[in-house]
C-alpha cells in the first residue's frame, strides 16, 4: 500500500479485546481466504480493518460504539459516500477513533480522501450513489 495511506490500517494489538485479531509474524504468507469475513457465509471476501479519527461533536452521547452505523461524507451534513458498521471505537478524551471492516472496493473509496464521520440516524442517511456500500 502507499506509505501515506498506511495510517488508515491498524495493527491487531490495537484491537485487543474488541474484535478477533491475530498477530502474524513478518514474512508469513497469508492467503485471501484467511483474511475473509465469515459474516457473508460462503462468499469469500478479502477484508481489511481501517481506523479513522472522528469528532466527538458529531456523535450523540456516549460517542462512537461498536455495532452502530457510521456515515462517511466529504462534507458535514452531505450525502454519504459510504454507510459502514463500526467494528470498534476508542478514545482517550483528546481524540476518538472508529475502526471499520472494508472489502477492497470499500477500502478504495475510504482511502481516497478525508471524511466527515458521524453516527447514522435510525432511518439511515441518503447515499450519494443510491446504493449501500456496506
Amino acid at each position: 500500500m502507499p506509505a501515506d495511506l498506511a495510517v488508515l490500517f491498524i495493527h491487531p494489538s490495537e484491537l485487543a479485546g474488541t474484535v478477533a485479531a491475530v498477530d502474524v509474524p513478518e514474512g508469513t504468507l497469508v492467503s485471501a481466504k484467511m483474511l475473509s469475513s465469515h459474516q457473508d457465509g460462503d462468499d469469500v471476501r478479502t477484508t481489511a480493518l481501517m481506523r479513522f479519527t472522528v469528532s466527538d461533536e458529531l456523535w450523540p452521547e456516549p460517542g462512537p460504539v461498536a455495532g452502530k452505523r457510521a456515515v462517511f461524507s466529504s462534507s458535514p451534513g452531505g450525502c454519504a459516500a459510504a454507510l459502514v458498521t463500526v467494528v470498534a471505537a476508542d478514545g482517550d478524551g483528546a481524540s476518538t477513533s472508529v475502526t471499520v471492516e472494508a472489502d477492497p472496493e470499500l477500502a478504495a473509496v475510504l482511502s481516497d480522501e478525508q471524511w466527515w464521520i458521524w453516527e447514522s440516524p435510525p432511518g439511515s442517511w441518503p447515499l450519494c450513489h443510491g446504493e449501500d456500500v456496506r
